[in-house]
């Protein structure tokens, strides 16, 4: 029998597959933080993240490790 990608799980609703990576705009929603952010501290290394054609996503795991606290170096200048 072949399993149909949209079955319904309990009481009619969708069962919810938990998401391996999200686009730029996807992660933006999710977090709070704007998606020029994210590219920035994609290309600063800050965040992980992979490039597929045009689309860029970052792993769900990365965006969990961003939000742990002391996970991101406060932004400013630095003391001499």
């Amino acid at each position: 029998m072949k399993k149909n990608a949209n079955m319904k799980g309990k009481a009619g609703q969708s069962a919810q597959v938990p998401r391996l990576a999200l686009s730029l705009a996807e992660a933006e929603e999710r977090t709070g933080v704007s998606r020029y952010t994210l590219r920035r501290m994609i290309v600063a290394g800050t965040l992980k993240a992979a490039r597929f054609g045009r689309r860029i996503v970052i792993p769900a795991a990365e965006l969990e490790n961003l939000l742990k606290p002391g996970a991101v170096p406060e932004a400013g200048r630095e003391k001499a």
